[in-house]
């Protein structure tokens, strides 16, 4: 590391040149070193692929290059090969020798950096084609990097990730790889260009076929055995007759004739038309309700009027068969009655128009009209209620409420939908501090703390939501209702809302939750950007593919089992995971353990089963299937570790604990994770190396970076300058981010803005 441009020094057992003090050495002649001097062409980079080290300190250890069974060893990057001495003799090289470096010493160069983005760089849309199958036990391609996978037989990296693509056979503590054994799943991802919709299996009549001991779905991983008559179940081995009506006599290389007209045998991921069985009521499209905040400061900050015109603009792109309502509320509940369909088809007369029914009680709320009458189809209705958006900030700006009753809003909504299920819309400001479910400000007693431990202390106990609105979260789940919430910060005078209460019903039910704390009470020239923004995220959350009254079961194979879940509500004595809200968006984390010894250099499976209802109100079952190796060797599972997935599961972990411990207990918990991860792979993969040699497994050889900066993300650095308020929403962001969207929010894209009249064209930021 010494010389600039020549590989570093290899620990024994590595791939490289001798030491120095060899008795002889390898020369280059001048002209090689010429050619290995000259800097090679810089390639084009796209900058929406994550960035990748562009380095040369590669160090392989002995026991690493020694379970590729006879297979070259990995050279470095960037790093020639040294040239074959000729006649038995090494060639001289002129000029001074260099010197090694200190062992007790990492040299700079070694450190890993992202590849920076040259300003002459074109942007490249290389795709990558591929099959999933070839997957199995290998690092899939990173997930903001343009791919194309054609689903095989095994879920595509879009729908699963591992954590481990090999696993150990067994739990061995003395060998504890401390990589986390986790499962990414996204399981209504959106597909890139190119790839094939995931097919539709209509079992409406018997359902899909089914292991009778695991009671696994059928898949691409099954055996057919017994002239076709009995399969064998991936997962727990046992032998299952199979269906009459699903029998079909085997080919003479045991693969049954049908194979092409099955989706379910050739696809990872497949879904079905399910029967009544798998229905707890008749299933339909979901209800839409919008509530919207109609106090002073709403009406001064331009919230209301600004809520009300994007919702009429986006009416017009609902399809016609979802069902909508409003209800606005200040310190009082607003109900917004539209004229019944019939009588808007005939034109009804003057005194047709739309009703506004005033609920002063917040304290026992009520709804004073059938729901039919408040909720309807919005083919139907979307002009009149177009008109009626546009008269509510006129028709409510004349006398607002100063407090809030959002407790008594979100109660009238439960009501309201809970004989149906559905989803609730909230826009809200400031805490609610009147009828039931009020809050009261708990800021001001962190704010008053004397000492550091006692304000961390407040600040935990800020992060934590408070008892009844845990409690009604689960009467929401009961119900089959979600919640979304666009939270705007109130100003100087309504900074805090407590929206660790408000956020956790988003959280508990699958939503997801945004804030937007540039709002204020600014005059009404004043420019809005916020309303940009909502426009755009509020379109996205109601034009996405979204499911309802989901329920979610993983299943394993023998040896392993799923422990904790992260995303929704967990049933207690279930292994069953409620999600009443999933859209394209959700993304889930499921951790799982050795329960017994693996099979030897075999296959392990893991199979998710998502239950849910559609935008067009049909019940389905998605299963998705992922495979991974096994392995006795920790060096496999060091290099086909996928850094994407961990960092997500990791992200998951910090966010969760951040409610029961300190932050800055959190950020030294991330901290000794990561070095635990490297300090295992030093000690059993690269035991023999120097001690001022940087040794990173190249799978991760980017997580000190990518780990460090989650760190110093929104959700978890120490700081004055970051409300409580703005802490908790990113917290709930990052408890449902994806793959994709967790790497910018832990490492956020940089754009280089020239200070030039004309600018040039910036690519789209990653969705």
């Amino acid at each position: 590391p010494g010389a600039a441009g020549g590989p570093p020094p290899m620990g024994p057992g590595g791939s490289g040149p001798p030491p120095p003090h060899a008795a002889q050495q390898h020369m280059p002649s001048q002209q090689q070193m010429q050619h290995q001097a000259a800097p090679a062409p810089q390639q084009a980079i796209n900058p929406a692929v994550r960035p990748r080290a562009q380095v040369q300190r590669r160090a392989y250890a002995s026991e690493e290059l020694s379970s590729t069974s006879g297979a070259d060893p990995p050279q470095q990057l960037g790093a020639p090969r040294a040239p074959a001495a000729r006649g038995g003799g090494a060639p001289m090289q002129p000029g001074p020798q260099p010197q090694p470096q200190s062992s007790r010493s990492i040299d700079p160069a070694q450190i890993p950096r992202p590849a920076a983005l040259p300003e002459s760089a074109a942007v490249t849309s290389e795709v990558e084609h591929l099959n999933s199958r070839d997957l199995i036990g290998r690092v899939p391609p990173g997930a903001k990097s343009p791919y194309c996978c054609q689903d095989d037989g095994n879920a595509s990296p879009r729908y699963l990730r591992f954590t481990m693509n090999t696993l150990l056979e067994t739990h061995d503590h003395m060998q504890e790889p401390n990589v986390p054994m986790t499962a990414i799943l996204q399981p209504l991802a959106p597909l890139a260009p190119g790839e094939v919709p995931v097919p539709v299996v209509d079992a409406s009549e018997h359902g899909p076929p089914r292991c009778q001991r695991c009671r696994a779905y059928m898949n691409p991983f099954v055996t057919f055995i017994d002239g076709g008559r009995t399969f064998v179940c991936n997962l727990c081995g046992s032998a299952t007759e199979v269906p009459r009506e699903y029998f079909c006599n085997l080919g003479p290389d045991g693969v049954r004739r049908d194979i092409n007209e099955r989706p379910e045998l050739l696809r990872g991921v497949c879904e079905f038309l399910v029967p009544k069985e798998y229905m707890a009521r008749p299933p339909r499209c979901p209800p839409l309700l919008f509530l919207i905040e109609a106090t002073s400061f709403s009406v001064r900050s331009g919230l209301l009027a600004n809520a009300c015109a994007i919702l009429g603009s986006l009416l017009t792109e609902l399809p016609d068969h979802t069902e909508v309502g409003v209800v606005t509320f200040d310190d009082a509940l607003h109900f917004h009655a539209l004229p019944p369909p019939d009588v808007l088809a005939a034109g009804g007369g003057s005194d047709e128009k739309a009703k506004l029914l005033v609920c002063p009680d917040a304290e026992e709320p009520c709804v004073p009209l059938p729901c039919a009458r408040l909720i309807m189809p919005v083919g139907l209705v979307r002009s009149a209620l177009q008109d009626l958006l546009a008269q509510l900030p006129h028709l409510l700006a004349e006398a607002p409420g100063v407090e809030s009753c959002l407790g008594a809003a979100l109660s009238a909504a439960h009501e309201m939908l809970a004989p149906t299920g559905g989803r609730v819309v909230l826009l809200s400001a400031l805490l609610p501090t009147r009828g039931v479910l009020k809050l009261k400000d708990r800021s001001r007693a962190a704010a008053a703390s004397s000492s550091a431990s006692e304000s961390s202390n407040r600040e935990k106990e800020l992060l934590t939501p408070m008892a009844e609105w845990s409690s009604f979260a689960k009467k929401l789940v009961a119900a089959q209702v979600s919640v979304h919430g666009f939270h705007f910060a109130g100003g100087a005078t309504h900074s805090f809302a407590d929206l660790a209460s408000v956020s956790h019903l988003s959280r508990s039910t699958g939503g997801a939750t945004f804030i937007y704390p540039e709002c204020s009470a600014a005059p009404e020239s004043a420019p809005r950007a916020w309303a940009t923004r909502l426009h755009s995220e509020l379109r996205a959350l109601l034009l996405r593919e979204s499911g309802w009254e989901g329920v979610l079961r993983m299943r394993c194979s023998t040896g392993l089992r799923a422990v904790s879940y992260s995303g929704g509500v967990h049933r207690a004595g279930d292994v069953d995971f409620d999600l009443p809200s999933v859209d394209a968006e959700t993304t889930l984390s499921i951790e799982f353990e050795h329960e017994a010894q693996l099979s030897h250099n075999s296959v392990a499976y893991v199979q998710a089963a998502l239950l849910y209802t559609t935008d067009a109100g049909q019940r389905r079952l998605r299963v998705i299937n992922g495979a991974l190796t096994t392995t006795t060797h920790m060096s496999n599972v060091f290099r086909y570790a996928d850094l994407e997935a961990i960092l997500n599961a990791l992200m998951r972990q910090a966010m969760m604990q951040a409610t029961t411990h300190r932050l800055h207990q959190v950020r030294e918990q991330l901290v000794d994770k990561y070095v635990g991860m490297l300090a295992v792979y030093r000690k059993h993969c690269a035991a023999n190396s120097a001690s001022g040699q940087l040794i990173l497994p190249e799978s991760l050889k980017l997580l000190p970076l990518f780990g460090l900066s989650l760190t110093k993300s929104t959700a978890l650095r120490a700081g004055a300058d970051i409300k409580i308020d703005e802490r908790v929403v990113r917290i709930a962001q990052a408890c449902r981010l994806s793959v994709a969207a967790a790497l910018s929010f832990i490492y956020p894209l940089l754009y280089h803005m020239p200070m030039g009249d004309e600018p040039p064209p910036l690519p789209p930021p990653p969705s």
